[in-house]
């Protein structure tokens, strides 16, 4: 079928989840290994990023301080 060969936000979301969840990845790696079985461009993954999934992935990097201005300074309160 055609629907089969269309990469969708839920298609796309569903994929990342189920890696996730069965390889006891982070979410990050798992998109990454979703990316790889699709043939997508890590750089292009916005496109089908579903606000869900998008949200558990900063989650996920605000923890291990993968961004930039994370909402924590270093800085003392004065």
């Amino acid at each position: 079928m055609i629907e089969d060969k269309i990469l969708t936000k839920r298609r796309f979301s569903e994929a990342v989840e189920y890696k996730a969840r069965t390889f006891s990845s982070s979410y990050i790696d798992a998109c990454l290994e979703v990316c790889d079985d699709f043939g997508l461009a890590p750089e292009d993954v916005g496109k089908v990023l579903s606000s869900s999934l998008h949200e558990k992935i900063e989650v996920e990097a605000n923890r291990g301080r993968l961004l930039k201005n994370s909402g924590k300074t270093s800085s003392l309160p004065i």
